[in-house]
């Protein structure tokens, strides 16, 4: 057919589909696509199926070309499929049920969910979301008719606002406690926060709590809330008595002190079923946000244990490329533990199996530790690797916390002098990033007077061979440096701690250097690395790092020369490299 004829016969199909999905599409609406372009879009599109594919075609086209000018600036970064594959797994939806995404975006959630119960030959089943930005409840609503003629509910409402404000659409479609599933990544960030006492009057946890004996709710309402706190409560609400929750959220919530009464709160409406932590790179290169996935069923029996995994690697790379490895049978295939963390939660969900390994492990409710629900904080393979050392009987594990208890060890913090004095003279200001490959930067980018070093000269109390440990910092945690002759002029960040051994009869302090930076114990500070706020931090939890001391004097002796010695050496070679610079034409 010639060109005209073609462009005719897709606008009469344009215009059948406007018909059909009137919510959609409005009735002026039309194809400004030129004949010859139309065409060409046809002819590269006719030979594929866009349902049939693997992935999410409509989500990734839309990220694509929406651009970054968008994603992101309300909060919204669209979930990797497989980890929305891995909630709908875990949760099993069922025929019958209702489902919702409260925060739908482009309706990838639901578009998974949709596939999921198809695939299982389950037909009958509701699904509804609700997104405050129109064009993405337009996508949502495009995307999901694409899949079929479901029963199918997409709303553009606040769904954090009052159920009583939305429309008489949305109030028929939607109402609180008679959903069985929810499935959702709401938008988080202390930058978007919720504000406004109508708005966070409706919340429990738009309130004020308090610390006494245990968290409990005042009457007093909070200037604003995050909005991933809120979307906890209201999807809680959205519940039935029984039914089942994922929802992805910042990683600080699970560890952060600040945040145990939004537990306090959780454990009185619901029972956390598991919790599965996501590597750094899931959201990359969009956002560095780390994540974990919260699954929760509404009711207050408590099972005996919760599931925790711990995912390293999720299919791409920082950049968002796909990674590969090579599998037992010689196969190249994606690098991803999700499907392998799906199928250890439904094992335990199902037949109580307990796994014992980053993949899937056990924790009974007695054994959490002061409402932190980070899996890296419980790894079954860092457990594993202590005992084994114990049970070896060539080593005795001791923690830090023990050790100060016992006046072996001392731990000081430093001080923050305040930017007002940085460049103010020649003393070096040491900050966490001063602090590299065991020694203290030869030139600090920061310096201060000798006035403001003698303001803190007594207080900070630094000696030779005292121990500089970086103890908040993203990425830089752990870290260490020992005090030598050329640092004994020096002031110490806030974020650092100085360690010194007190009884050298019971550990010499380069053989605590060195236990310090070994790899039993660089694991145990890694998982013991709570982000708070904005800031990585290890806080207290540093008093929890277990040491393996070997009973093996001889071996102690020969590893504590080694390490006096590329200490002394370091020194050495610090302080030629700064001589020949001062000499210097």
């Amino acid at each position: 057919e010639d060109l005209g004829s073609f462009k005719e016969r897709i606008s009469l199909l344009f215009e059948k589909v406007k018909k059909d999905y009137s919510d959609i599409f409005e009735k002026n609406e039309k194809l400004e696509i030129q004949a010859e372009q139309l065409s060409f879009i046809v002819s590269k599109l006719e030979d594929y199926s866009v349902l049939s594919a693997d992935r999410d075609v409509i989500g990734d086209a839309f990220e694509e070309l929406i651009g970054t000018s968008f994603r992101g600036g309300e909060g919204q970064f669209f979930t990797p499929r497989n980890v929305v594959q891995m909630m709908i797994d875990v949760l099993q939806p069922k025929n019958g049920e209702k489902i919702i995404d409260p925060a739908c975006g482009s309706g990838g959630f639901l578009a998974y969910t949709i596939r999921f119960l198809l695939a299982n030959k389950k037909n009958d089943f509701q699904i509804a979301g609700i997104d405050k930005d129109s064009f993405l409840a337009k996508i949502a609503k495009i995307y999901l008719s694409l899949i079929g003629d479901q029963d199918c509910h997409i709303h553009c409402e606040n769904s954090l606002e009052s159920p009583t404000k939305w429309g008489k659409d949305t109030q028929t479609n939607i109402k609180l406690g008679e959903f069985d599933v929810v499935l959702t990544n709401p938008p988080f960030g202390s930058k978007i926060p919720v504000v406004g006492e109508e708005l966070l009057d409706q919340y429990n946890l738009g309130h004020r709590w308090e610390n006494g004996e245990k968290w409990s709710i005042t009457n007093q309402l909070l200037d604003k809330q995050s909005p991933q706190v809120l979307f906890i409560e209201r999807c809680l609400q959205l519940l039935r008595e029984g039914g089942r929750m994922g929802i992805v959220l910042p990683e600080g919530i699970f560890g952060n002190p600040s945040d145990k009464y939004i537990w306090e709160y959780i454990s009185s409406v619901a029972s956390i079923i598991g919790v599965v932590s996501l590597s750094q790179e899931t959201f990359q290169p969009s956002t560095h946000t780390k994540t974990s996935v919260l699954f929760l069923e509404k009711t207050t029996k408590r099972p005996k244990s919760i599931f925790m995994a711990i995912a390293y690697s999720i299919g791409h790379n920082k950049n968002g490329k796909p990674i590969y490895k090579i599998d037992s049978k010689g196969k190249n295939i994606l690098d991803d533990d999700l499907p392998s963390i799906s199928k250890n939660f439904i094992s335990h969900n199902n037949k109580g199996e307990k796994a014992g390994s980053h993949l899937g492990f056990s924790i009974d409710y007695k054994d959490l530790n002061d409402h932190i629900f980070i899996p890296e904080y419980y790894n079954p393979e860092i457990r594993k690797e202590l005992e084994t050392l114990k049970n070896s009987g060539k080593y005795d594990l001791v923690s830090i916390g023990e050790l100060i208890d016992k006046g072996v060890l001392q731990v000081r913090r430093g001080n923050e002098i305040g930017s007002q004095f940085y460049g103010t003279g020649e003393v070096p200001f040491v900050r966490t990033s001063d602090i590299v490959n065991w020694e203290i930067k030869s030139d600090p980018i920061k310096a201060v007077s000798d006035d403001v070093y003698q303001e803190y000269k007594v207080s900070q109390d630094v000696q030779q061979k005292d121990i500089l440990f970086v103890n908040d910092g993203t990425f830089l945690i752990g870290r260490t440096a020992m005090i030598t002759k050329l640092d004994m002029k020096i002031i110490i960040q806030s974020h650092v701690r100085k360690i010194r051994v007190i009884d050298t009869n019971f550990i010499n302090p380069y053989y605590l250097f060195y236990l310090l930076n070994s790899k039993i114990v660089r694991k145990q500070i890694d998982s013991k690395t709570f982000v708070q706020a904005t800031i990585s931090t290890i806080g207290n939890r540093l008093r929890e790092i277990v040491l393996p001391i070997s009973s093996n004097k001889n071996e102690i002796k020969k590893i504590t020369s080694e390490i006096q010695d590329i200490i002394e050496r370091k020194a050495i070679l610090r302080e030629k490299s700064v001589k020949i610079i001062e000499e210097s034409i």
